[in-house]
């Protein structure tokens, strides 16, 4: 097998060991979901983490250039036992609603940029094709959000985070995603209209004047539009800008 051969094994291998360590992440909060919300928590799923994982460690046995058709067949293997761990996620996923989310967020404090991140990125690895599941895509949203901003106490505000660590996130978010170039003519009028949502929000004097305007129902129909373009690195800190003008309002 030539090196280009093997180094296109080596990537598959990065990515599935990568679906393979958030899907683990997101049964380990589904559990947590569970304990916490026992009466409307997901039901149990068959979850064989132990056997893919024993499979995927084998292949780092055969990552050289002599062995490379054997680890590639191996990850065949280990890609067979991956989809149907997946499978129960997700459907598990759908007994979680966007508000649970929140109040398990709200309720557990022990958790880091690490976790949050792994399982944004299971939804991203998991996701098959432009259209998206709206609550997956709210619970997305929500996850993004919590990661890539911050509460300034002192002025009784939320801001972004730091500009590397959003551009670190975002590049690292859209790679998960493995989604293909997004044109900057469809970026254009993507970026021109959550400015103008955003501006609409700003303006708008009261709770009261917001919650009876259509502005907010109109941003979450614009966001579940997008698709997968919703994480495309241009886009996604226009996102978090207009979800904080309206977090910031609430």
């Amino acid at each position: 097998m030539s090196v280009e051969e093997l180094n296109r094994v080596h990537r598959r291998y990065i990515r599935i060991s990568n679906h393979f360590k958030a899907g683990w992440t997101f049964h380990q909060f589904i559990q947590g979901l569970r304990k916490a919300f026992p009466e409307v928590g997901p039901p149990n799923y068959p979850a064989d983490f132990q056997r893919v994982y024993s499979d995927l460690k084998q292949v780092t046995q055969n990552l050289s250039e002599t062995a490379a058709e054997t680890a590639a067949r191996q990850l065949d293997a280990v890609e067979r036992g991956l989809v149907p761990l997946v499978q129960s996620l997700l459907a598990a996923d759908d007994a979680i609603s966007p508000g649970l989310l929140r109040q398990f967020f709200q309720r557990v404090k022990n958790y880091d940029d690490n976790i949050l991140t792994q399982l944004i990125k299971f939804f991203l690895y998991s996701q098959d094709g432009l259209l998206w599941n709206f609550h997956r895509l709210d619970k997305a949203d929500y996850l993004v959000t919590k990661l890539c901003t911050q509460y300034l106490e002192g002025q009784d505000l939320w801001t972004t985070r730091d500009q590397t660590f959003l551009r670190e996130t975002g590049q690292g978010l859209w790679a998960a995603l493995d989604a293909r170039p997004t044109a900057e003519t469809e970026l254009a009028p993507i970026t021109q209209r959550l400015q103008e949502l955003r501006g609409q929000i700003n303006a708008t004097e009261s709770i009261e004047a917001l919650h009876g305007s259509a502005v907010v129902q109109a941003y979450r129909d614009f966001k579940h539009g997008l698709g997968n373009r919703f994480f495309e690195p241009r886009v996604l800190p226009e996102i978090l800008a207009t979800n904080l003008a309206l977090k910031n309002h609430i």
